[in-house]
């Protein structure tokens, strides 16, 4: 999204400019932009009174953790690294630099976690996309980061690879850069010693300098000749700026591979690499493939046609970057050392998390998930991260996925007992009267958990603890539906996390509030396709928040599916500004199955058709669910496993009447047949 704000070219001692020729005490005045402003990361130059403004998306592939962050202004951070890499375009004009500048735009490739940058220059624009794939590099092979910059202006431009004494969001260090190898198939150059940036071609001119100095030598037009092999070393504070300079021409594409630390025991943990020697020419996927590989993963995910563009599109988006992003989440929680996030505590972010990703079709990531939180569960049953909190309800969440997956009935020794443990410590603590923040998610979503891990223990074949579970989901819902009913208010903006904003949302729909709606709308804007930050209107950690998203996404399917004791509870909640329009939900995983819907609208008659795939193989001697739809038609209520029938709309909040309804029509259900012949939308 572009975003306003001073650009590179303004005056920097900030003394004005010349008046306009012929005109006396104008208050008009042309400023001198002549020395550029020194370039800073994005989240530093739109810092406020708490600090950097921190938002970036992961960069990893399925088979990796996450390998390294990017900026909205396409400024790249490898973990494990304290530089980073940077990108500038000499145009006819002067030298643009994305994070200073206001024409730029960021988005996510067709709803994958690559990130395409558009900067706009004189004669029209240039793309940078950012993705992570697995690659090859002579005889090294692994995931790596790859960058594609590509001239889509009328005119040709000089393109800066610029390695920086950055991260994202504070000063980092640069100890040495060398163009290493250098060829006719581009070149390796190393950063601190090792192979870090692989370039498909080798640079024209090179400029070295201290933070600031790189910038105003390039707009005088002070660089040198590259040589291969030359070491540039920086002093002890390690303040080292380097801008490998090439031509770009009109319709051009430049490729360059970024590869992690081999040093650096946590980055061998992320992002393991084969044993071989790195040389060019590399061999990476195109990234428009890379986006077409991240679509097919997500062909089978949940998807809505909402009343709201937007909305469709975040559940989309946020699959596949949740692939990403929620195994890293879980990584963050259990390691000691790892940044704090602002709000609620691990257990309920973990939560969040797990029960989003467990609705998605991903079983190789709740696979790996699942395995983590067992590893961090105490002989007590409580699963128990770094900051000491309890994420119980995190493993029945991955542990239910894991047993209803593909490969559940092969897993069930490694995660029935972990299970039932689970089960026992949310029990007693629940027979002690600490319902509050149970299993560190609180009532009605514990037992939510607790329903989807009952259908996956009976999945694998184990009813006894199935019917624990399910008991103690009953016992748990009695006490959330004595709590209902008495709202749920917002939190004060000046001290709320985003997830605890997200999560406020849903408590307040459980409970029957009615601001969350609205507040959800403006929370997923026109276009969104990232995880935002981990605070709002305070201090941030985190440049990207999982658990944000997480919720964000599982109030958004909850709007059109909830889950509930008796059965699946369709569209719980209805505006009457959405009335005559159609609603479609596919594939929502409910402790049931996975629930499909449509809704279509005959006159002021809503009819609804349904399918529940059960969660446990067929139907054969199972009880049918009761599936409601309680926003249109509180009374409606249809015993089967599909069905269809006519609705009578719900009555308008000043409880008033029925909008846009006659009283003396017959009302639908599922025994009096599908709807009459004419008037079926299927």
């Amino acid at each position: 999204m572009a975003e306003a704000g001073p650009t590179d070219d303004e005056d920097p001692d900030g003394a004005g400019g010349a008046e306009v020729e012929g005109v006396g005490e104008s208050a008009v005045r042309v400023p001198v932009r002549r020395v550029p402003v020194p370039p800073v990361p994005l989240a530093v130059r739109l810092a406020d009174d708490h600090g950097p403004r921190r938002q970036w998306s992961p960069l990893a592939t399925l088979e990796s953790p996450v390998l390294g962050e990017v900026d909205p202004a396409g400024r790249i951070h490898m973990a494990g690294t304290k530089w980073s890499l940077d990108w500038w375009l000499g145009a006819e004009d002067r030298w643009h630099h994305p994070s200073m500048e206001g024409a730029r735009s960021s988005t996510a490739l067709d709803g994958s976690p690559v990130r395409e940058h558009r900067l706009r220059v004189p004669g029209g624009e240039v793309g940078q996309r950012v993705g992570a794939a697995v690659v090859g590099a002579g005889s090294s092979s692994g995931p790596g980061v790859v960058v594609e910059i590509g001239n889509d202006s009328a005119v040709p431009v000089a393109l800066a690879l610029v390695v920086s004494p950055w991260g994202l969001d504070e000063r980092g260090r640069v100890g040495s850069v060398c163009m290493a190898e250098d060829g006719p198939d581009g070149c390796v150059i190393t950063i601190d010693g090792f192979p870090a940036l692989l370039m498909d071609r080798s640079p024209a001119r090179v400029v070295i300098g201290s933070t600031g100095e790189v910038a105003r030598a390039l707009a005088a037009s002070q660089d040198e000749e590259p040589v291969a092999g030359r070491e540039y070393r920086a002093g002890s504070d390690g303040d080292l700026e380097v801008a490998l300079v090439m031509p770009l021409a009109h319709t051009a594409t430049a490729r360059f591979l970024l590869l992690p630390p081999p040093e650096s025991s946590r980055a061998r943990r992320r992002a393991p690499r084969g044993a071989g020697t790195v040389s060019v020419p590399f061999s990476a996927p195109a990234l428009e493939s890379v986006a077409a590989g991240w679509a097919a993963h997500a062909g089978t995910d949940p998807r809505i046609v909402a009343p709201y563009e937007a909305w469709s599109e975040l559940v989309a988006s946020s699959a596949t970057l949740l692939r990403v992003a929620g195994p890293a989440e879980v990584t963050r929680a259990l390691d000691p050392d790892a940044p704090r996030a602002s709000g609620p505590p691990d257990g309920a972010r973990l939560g969040a998390v797990c029960e989003a990703l467990a609705g998605l079709d991903a079983d190789d990531v709740n696979n790996a998930v699942a395995g983590a939180l067992v590893t961090a569960q105490r002989f007590s049953g409580c699963v128990e991260p770094a900051d000491g909190s309890d994420a119980t309800a995190a493993l029945c969440w991955s542990a239910g996925a894991v047993l209803l997956g593909g490969s559940g009935a092969e897993l069930s020794d490694d995660f029935v007992g972990p299970a039932a443990k689970a089960v026992r410590w949310i029990g007693k603590q629940h027979r002690r009267g600490r319902n509050v923040g149970i299993a560190g998610v609180g009532t009605w979503r514990c037992a939510a958990s607790l329903r989807l891990l009952a259908a996956g223990l009976a999945a694998v074949g184990q009813p006894g603890v199935a019917q624990d579970a399910l008991a103690l989901s009953a016992d748990l819902d009695s006490v959330g539906s004595g709590e209902a009913g008495r709202g749920v208010a917002p939190p004060a903006v000046a001290t709320a996390s985003t997830f605890e904003w997200a999560r406020s949302e849903r408590d307040a729909a459980h409970d029957g509030s009615s601001w969350h709606l609205e507040r959800l709308a403006e929370r997923v804007p026109p276009r969104r396709d990232t995880a935002v930050a981990d605070a709002v209107g305070a201090p941030s950690t985190l440049g990207w928040d999982a658990a944000e998203l997480a919720e964000t996404r599982s109030a958004l399917l909850e709007v059109f599916v909830r889950d509930a004791a008796g059965g699946p509870e369709i569209l719980p909640v209805w505006p009457d500004v959405w009335a005559g329009n159609s609603m479609e939900a596919h594939g929502i995983r409910t402790a049931w199955g996975r629930v499909s819907f449509g809704l279509r609208w005959h006159g002021p008659r809503a009819a609804v058709l349904w399918d529940v795939v059960p969660a446990v193989g067929g139907t054969e001697g199972m009880v049918a669910p009761a599936v409601r739809v309680p926003g249109l038609d509180p009374d409606f209520s249809g015993d089967s496993w599909t069905g269809e029938a006519l609705l009578d709309p719900a009555r308008d909040a000043s409880g008033g009447g029925v909008v846009g309804v006659d009283r003396d029509a017959p009302r639908g259900s599922p025994s009096a047949g599908p709807v009459a012949e004419g008037e079926s939308f299927s």
